[in-house]
């Protein structure tokens, strides 16, 4: 098959040289290139913006629809709107933050950002693992932000050290800290009873160490709402899916009463700032914000068959997961892009 051959070379080849200019330029920075692209250049561009971490992007082994829960939504909306996925595993508030301030400078800006609330984010696991803290990016794009220039290329920054010696609080464990817990999440107990007591560590870990009123990535989400509102950007905020069956299985009943007081913290920080809470396209109890800022809770909304395994600890979410969260997120984009109608009426 020389055809099939002749591809194979040319992708090897070109990923040889990408290698080689990542290794001599320093790394490329796809997503701030996407935003420079789309937004400033002065004409038509994506109406909606769909950020996210691996949850909208891994795909399971065993599903045949293979697209990302953007690509998902971009087609459950007919062509009613263009939708530009700006996601990387990991990610979080903390970046995000810096990507809506790319649209302080921008020629066009996008009507509508949609935007996923992990609630592992907040974990220690995860805000505080070094080389998830994306330095290096957030210094292109706040420098991109702040008119110094448009630079996409980046080297990765030096990893802290001392972050598993970091002290952590979660019920249900005697672990304490970071390296306790990362050195059994890397393990693979052979018997069955540590390997449920692994699990039961790891969920507590993920979900139920307490998160403050004043969380930093609380605080940038906070900052995140004023920010659009200034740039008369709507949002759709969701809370991810997680595996409360397997979870419930592994710790019992007690998971909820915990992880119910982190959502509740998280709930809390977006109705101070006058979020709305949408379900089914409309608003839970009291609608005293002004739709400018709205927010879906799919954290209990799935059973267990909707992730990529019935035990699974993490969120990734099968097909079947990720048309679920498109639907419902396609249910509610025209209302929300009629907020923005409105306001752009009254201007």
């Amino acid at each position: 098959m020389p055809g099939r051959r002749e591809a194979t070379d040319s992708k090897t080849l070109t990923g040889r040289m990408t290698r080689l200019a990542d290794a001599v330029l320093g790394r490329k920075y796809d997503i701030l290139e996407s935003i420079a692209r789309e937004f400033d250049r002065g004409d038509s561009c994506p109406e909606i913006v769909y950020f996210g971490d691996s949850t909208i992007l891994r795909i399971s082994d065993e599903d045949r629809d293979r697209r990302s829960t953007a690509d998902m939504l971009a087609a459950d909306l007919s062509g009613k709107a263009r939708v530009l996925e700006l996601s990387h595993g990991a990610y979080h508030m903390g970046i995000y933050y810096h990507m809506v301030n790319t649209f302080r400078i921008t020629r066009t800006r996008p009507r509508l950002l949609v935007i996923p609330i992990n609630m592992r984010s907040f974990s220690p696991q995860w805000y505080l693992r070094p080389s998830w803290e994306f330095k290096a990016e957030i210094g292109l794009l706040r420098r991109y932000y702040s008119r110094k220039g448009l630079r996409t290329r980046y080297r990765k920054a030096d990893v802290a050290t001392g972050y598993e010696e970091t002290r952590v609080e979660c019920p249900l464990t005697n672990l304490r800290t970071i390296g306790e817990f990362e050195t059994l999440r890397l393990s693979s107990p052979p018997a069955s009873p540590q390997r449920e007591q692994r699990r039961k560590e790891l969920f507590a870990y993920f979900f139920l160490c307490p998160i403050s009123d004043g969380h930093p990535l609380l605080v940038k989400l906070r900052e995140m709402v004023k920010l659009a509102r200034m740039l008369r950007i709507v949002v759709l905020f969701y809370m991810t899916p997680i595996n409360v069956e397997a979870a419930s299985d592994s710790v019992g009943p007690e998971f909820d009463h915990y992880f119910s007081r982190n959502l509740q913290v998280v709930r809390a920080a977006l109705a101070e700032e006058g979020c709305v809470f949408v379900k089914d396209g409309c608003s839970e109890g009291n609608d005293r914000g002004d739709r400018s800022v709205a927010c879906m809770d799919f954290s209990r909304a799935l059973a267990s068959d909707c992730f990529f395994h019935p035990g699974s600890i993490d969120e990734h979410l099968n097909e079947k997961g990720r048309k679920f969260i498109s639907k419902e997120i396609g249910a509610v984009v025209p209302m929300l892009l009629g907020e923005t109608d409105a306001a752009a009426q009254q201007d």
